[in-house]
């Protein structure tokens, strides 16, 4: 499913915020896996959604690479070299050319994203939601939990993570388009409030069993 996602994605999506269609659909699995009990290994939540990501890759890597040789060999046109030197280009850490002529870091891309995501007012009722949580999840860190919780845990919080990489990875189109770049950080939040329920869920069903 995550291999037919990334195939989907590279054919509609004008590489704007691609890795959603990996992340939203990954994060519900997990909690749907957490739910059904599926998780007894303390790994199989990571392992989850690394496995779930290296397909998202092969299919949405794939798609491009398939697109590039298939012009290259209609065309005659070497498309496959013209568009390896843009995607290396695309992922250093300056700019040239008609784009100006710019160095910058891994850092500065990021908080340039978050900048931008710090402006929306959505952002506002994520920091209620995030400040309700941590309330009610005072003097929870003390307790034992569940191993399918771990499990779900790791998971989500690798998926929180994701966009931040994808950003460091592609540093020259997030830093250029970080306009539309940002949208990527949607990931971490959806990730990690999902991260925090399963959390809350896990205290709510400890505080049932030992009553």
């Amino acid at each position: 499913m995550m291999a037919m996602a990334g195939i989907l994605t590279a054919y509609f999506d004008f590489l704007t915020y691609p890795l959603v269609s990996y992340g939203f659909p990954m994060t519900m699995l997990i909690l749907l896996a957490y739910k059904g009990h599926r998780m007894k290994r303390r790994v199989d939540g990571a392992a989850f959604a690394v496995t779930g990501g290296i397909f998202w890759c092969l299919g949405y890597g794939g798609m491009y690479i398939s697109k590039w040789i298939m012009s290259w060999l209609l065309t005659g046109h070497n498309t496959w070299a013209e568009a390896v030197g843009q995607t290396m280009y695309r992922m250093s850490g300056s700019l040239s050319g008609r784009e100006g002529s710019q160095a910058f870091s891994v850092w500065e891309v990021i908080d340039r994203n978050v900048g931008i995501l710090a402006k929306d007012p959505a952002i506002l009722l994520f920091l209620v939601f995030l400040a309700i949580l941590l309330w009610k999840m005072r003097r929870y860190h003390q307790r034992r939990r569940a191993p399918e919780c771990i499990s779900a845990m790791f998971g989500l919080v690798l998926l929180s993570v994701a966009p931040f990489v994808w950003l460091a990875v592609f540093a020259n189109h997030s830093w250029l388009h970080f306009w539309m770049t940002y949208r990527e950080l949607s990931l971490f939040i959806f990730a990690f409030c999902s991260l925090f329920i399963v959390i809350l869920e896990d205290k709510e069903t400890h505080g049932a069993r030992g009553m």
